[in-house]
C-alpha cells in the first residue's frame, strides 16, 4: 500500500511541476560547448569551440564569427546592451549588440555600462598605457593600479594610481593627495567619487577630496548602491569592535550600527538607506538590517536584497535549515548549503535553486517543491523580473535548454 501512495504522490508532484515548469531547447548542439551562462535579466550566452583553436560567441541565439579567443560577455543593467572582447590574428575587437569596434590594442581591458543610462564604456591597453573610451572622449589612464569606475551617466571616470610606494585617486583627470593605501567605492548621485584612504595611523572616507568620516584603524568592506544615493562601509573601531556606517544623500548624519565582535557580508538596499550585514555579538550570530537584529542560527549564509529591495533574506542551518524573509522565519523541509546561490521572486514567499541536474522552486509556506526536466549540467538560478519566472540553463548532450518555472503572483 505504501508503494501505491508513493506512486500517487510522485504522479501528483510531477503533474503540478509541469503546470509551472516548462523547458525550451535554445541551442541544438551543432558545435562543442566551451562555456555557457546567463545574466541577471533575460539574456543567455554560450561560447562554442568548433575546432581546437577557434571559438564562437552566441548571445540569445545570435552567432558571431570564429576567433582565436572570446571573452565572457558583459551586459547592461537593463539587459538590452552587451559587449565582448574577441581576438583573432593578434587583432582585438569589441563586439556589441549593435556594432563591431576594431581596436589598435596590445590587449583588451574592461567593459562597463553606466548604471543609470546603460552607456557602454570600455578600455584597452596599448603598450604600457591603458585607454578608457567614454561617450565623446578617450582618456589615458597612466600608472593605473586596479580597475576603473564611471559615474551613473558615464560622464566622469576615476581610478587608483600608484606612485612609488604610495597611491592616489585620479578623478576625471585630477589626482588626489598621496596615501599609503586606497579603497575605491564608486561615484555617488552628486557625481563625487567615494573612496577610503589610509594615511599615517588610520582610514578615512572621502567624497572627491573632502573627508566625510571619522578616522578608523581599519575599513575592510564597502557597498554603494546602483544609483549612488547611499554607501556604507564596515570598519573596526579603536576599541577593537566592528560596526557599519551608512551615508545617504537624504540624511544629514550617517547611520551608525551597534558595535559587534565581528561584522561582514555587507549589502545595501538598491534605493533606500538600509544596510544588511552579518554580525556576531557575545558569540551569537545575527543578520542585521540597520538596527534590527535577526537570530541567524549556527551556520548562516550571507544576507541579500531582492532586485527591488522589497525583501532581505538569508538561509541558515542548525539541525534543520530555515529562511528569514524580512525578519520572519520559515522552517524548511529541505537542506541547502547556506552560502549557495539562490534566486528570490519578491512578494511570493518562494525561492529557486539548482541541483546538479535540475531547477527547483520551493514554496516556504506549503513546503511544495517543483522542478522541470533533468539535465547533465545546470547553471545557477536567476529570477527573470521581466517575465516573472525562475530560469536556469541546462545542458544535455551538448544541447542547451532554457529551464523555467513560473513565479506565483505577489501576495
Amino acid at each position: 500500500m505504501k508503494y501505491l501512495f508513493a506512486i500517487i504522490f510522485l504522479f501528483v508532484y510531477t503533474a503540478k511541476s509541469q503546470d509551472i515548469c516548462k523547458d525550451y531547447r535554445i541551442y541544438d548542439g551543432d558545435e562543442p560547448l566551451f562555456s555557457i551562462g546567463i545574466d541577471t535579466t533575460f539574456n543567455w550566452w554560450a561560447i562554442t569551440n568548433p575546432t581546437t583553436d577557434r571559438y564562437r560567441l552566441i548571445i540569445n541565439g545570435g552567432e558571431s564569427g570564429l576567433f582565436s579567443k572570446v571573452e565572457k560577455p558583459v551586459f547592461s543593467y537593463d539587459g538590452f546592451k552587451w559587449g565582448s572582447f574577441v581576438i583573432d590574428q593578434g587583432v582585438t575587437t569589441l563586439l556589441t549588440n549593435d556594432s563591431t569596434i576594431f581596436l589598435y590594442a596590445s590587449e583588451p581591458g574592461e567593459i562597463k555600462f553606466s548604471s543609470i543610462t546603460n552607456q557602454l564604456v570600455y578600455s584597452y591597453r596599448r603598450g604600457s598605457i591603458e585607454y578608457a573610451v567614454l561617450p565623446g572622449r578617450t582618456v589615458e589612464m597612466m600608472n593605473k593600479s586596479g580597475g576603473y569606475y564611471v559615474n551613473q551617466n558615464a560622464t566622469r571616470i576615476a581610478y587608483p594610481v600608484k606612485r612609488g610606494s604610495s597611491y592616489a585617486i585620479n578623478i576625471n583627470g585630477r589626482e588626489s593627495t598621496l596615501y599609503d593605501r586606497v579603497l575605491p567605492f564608486g561615484f555617488d548621485v552628486e557625481n563625487k567619487f567615494i573612496y577610503a584612504a589610509y594615511l599615517g595611523n588610520g582610514w578615512q572616507v572621502y567624497a572627491d577630496n573632502k573627508t566625510v568620516s571619522e578616522i578608523y584603524p581599519d575599513i575592510y568592506e564597502f557597498a554603494i548602491n546602483r544609483e549612488g544615493t547611499c554607501y556604507a562601509f564596515a570598519c573596526r573601531t579603536f576599541t577593537g569592535r566592528q560596526q557599519v556606517v551608512l551615508y545617504s544623500n537624504e540624511l544629514y548624519e550617517p547611520i551608525i550600527s551597534k558595535q559587534y565582535e565581528a561584522v561582514n557580508n555587507l549589502v545595501l538596499h538598491p534605493y533606500y538607506a538600509i544596510s544588511g550585514f552579518s554580525s556576531i555579538f557575545q558569540t551569537i550570530r545575527y543578520v542585521s538590517m540597520n538596527s534590527a537584529e535577526y537570530f541567524a542560527g549556527v551556520q548562516p549564509g550571507p544576507p541579500q536584497f531582492t532586485y527591488d529591495g522589497d525583501e532581505l533574506y538569508f538561509i541558515s542551518c542548525d539541525i534543520d535549515c530555515f529562511m528569514y524573509l524580512n525578519g520572519k522565519r520559515y522552517n524548511m523541509k529541505i537542506r541547502l548549503e547556506p552560502g549557495g546561490q539562490i534566486a528570490v521572486a519578491p512578494g511570493t514567499k518562494t525561492f529557486a535553486y539548482t541541483t546538479n541536474t535540475s531547477l527547483m522552486v520551493y514554496y516556504l509556506e506549503t513546503h511544495a517543491l517543483h522542478s522541470g526536466m533533468m539535465a547533465d549540467f545546470v547553471t545557477p538560478a536567476r529570477f527573470n523580473r521581466f517575465d516573472n519566472r525562475y530560469e536556469a540553463l541546462g545542458v544535455i548532450n551538448n544541447r542547451i535548454y532554457l529551464m523555467t518555472c513560473a513565479a506565483p503572483k505577489r501576495f
